[in-house]
């Protein structure tokens, strides 16, 4: 029986909705073909012995516990989670819907499902005097992908053996990658070498890494130009007429860029960038292709990059230097509050008076005037601020990569 990637729930027919927790269902393809996979087995180290110290009923919830963790933390970056059997999850990224990211989304969702558990773990310890502990194990590769009743049986091939076998040899709390895993996340990652590895079944020792750290923002690959890029002038002519219009007007334009996969879009935009020097600063801002909450996610990157943010400053300093960014801005009290809120680190005040339910009220409805005085105010003293989205998904509105 085909199940829900998210809560596990079993579906009859094919829904275009879970009916248990409501999340939109991609149809499966009716045919078998071959695509690119990235595989996920989790397992609990030594759970035959746990089981022997606790009873079945502080067993099962910890399981159940256990399992939610991991539907959450894979199912939330997009993977189809299989049913639990016994303790083991296998999960799959690009089933049924590929992502160009699926390798890195793999990286990042295990990465985020050891923490989680870590807490379960130290909870375990305090409580019962036990050790729980997982291991995983990722691989990539290209996989026979055909309709079936469950995830396990939809996905044949020696990639997703070599996943299995790898989380057989991790170690407690370990992660090991294949090669093809690491190759596509490895700038992105820090990793060590952990093999080669004698791996039952296959002819070859077979190269793993053990993953130590998922590295925040930064894609899997970064680019690295090796030849100049040719049959684009009209393009870049195009955009530099733009940029000089800005700067001379002083006035905002926004430009897309529209092609299919592959074709160079943020090829030609890192270019023209490049080409700016020091004629303009550029600020980068993308929008997650998964998650929640993140339709302001763009300007809240760009206003902490132009401010000089960093991800661990205090919200004190975080305002402050907010607020350094905005001297000098007509109302300037009031616009570094809304952008305060939009960045998540405001001080409530009466700016926003309160409802009767108790919400805070008129918030959203000035955000849009204070970012433009917050633009206004980094474009009106010192260089033309360039604002770059690559390779960005707009929620709800999808933009071509």
């Amino acid at each position: 029986m085909t199940t829900c990637p998210n809560c596990g729930n079993g579906l009859v027919g094919q829904p275009r909705f879970c009916p248990e927790c409501g999340h939109r269902l991609t149809a499966r393809a009716t045919t078998q073909e071959f695509r690119i996979v990235t595989v996920v087995f989790c397992d609990v180290v030594k759970s035959t012995e746990l089981e022997r110290e606790l009873d079945p009923l502080p067993m099962q919830r910890l399981l159940d516990r256990y399992g939610q963790a991991v539907r959450q933390a894979l199912g939330d970056r997009g993977a189809s989670v299989g049913k639990r059997h016994g303790d083991g999850f296998m999960a799959a990224f690009g089933v049924p819907e590929l992502h160009e990211d699926d390798a890195l989304r793999a990286v990042r969702a295990a990465g985020e499902l050891r923490t989680a558990l870590d807490e379960l773990a130290k909870e375990v310890r305090e409580q019962r005097g036990l050790e729980f502990h997982v291991r995983l194990g990722i691989n990539t590769g290209n996989v026979l992908v055909r309709d079936a009743g469950t995830l396990e049986e939809e996905l044949t091939g020696t990639p997703v053996n070599l996943a299995k076998r790898f989380e057989e040899l991790a170690g407690a709390g370990e992660i090991l990658l294949g090669e093809e895993t690491y190759r596509l996340v490895v700038d992105a990652v820090k990793a060590e070498p952990a093999g080669p590895l004698t791996v039952k079944g296959t002819a070859e020792p077979q190269n793993v890494w053990r993953l130590l750290e998922v590295l925040p923002d930064r894609p899997g690959r970064a680019r690295r130009p090796i030849a100049p890029m040719v049959g684009r002038g009209r393009e870049q002519q195009l955009l530099q007429q733009l940029f000089e219009r800005t700067a001379a007007e002083g006035a905002c334009h926004l430009v897309s860029v529209l092609g299919s996969a592959g074709v160079g879009k943020s090829r030609l935009v890192d270019e023209f960038v490049a080409g700016l020097g020091d004629q303009a600063s550029v600020l980068r801002g993308h929008c997650p292709a998964f998650g929640d909450s993140v339709t302001m996610w763009p300007m809240v990157e760009v206003v902490r990059q132009a401010a000089g943010i960093a991800p661990d400053d205090s919200p004190e300093q975080a305002r402050a230097r907010l607020a350094e960014l905005l001297a000098g801005v007509e109302r300037g009290n009031l616009v570094t509050e809304r952008i305060a809120q939009l960045l998540g680190f405001a001080a409530r005040t009466p700016a926003c008076p309160r409802t009767p339910s108790g919400r805070w009220s008129g918030c959203w409805r000035h955000w849009p005037a204070a970012a433009r005085w917050c633009w206004s105010s980094t474009t009106s003293s010192g260089p033309t601020r360039s604002c770059s989205t690559p390779s960005s998904t707009w929620p709800s509105t999808p933009t071509p990569r």
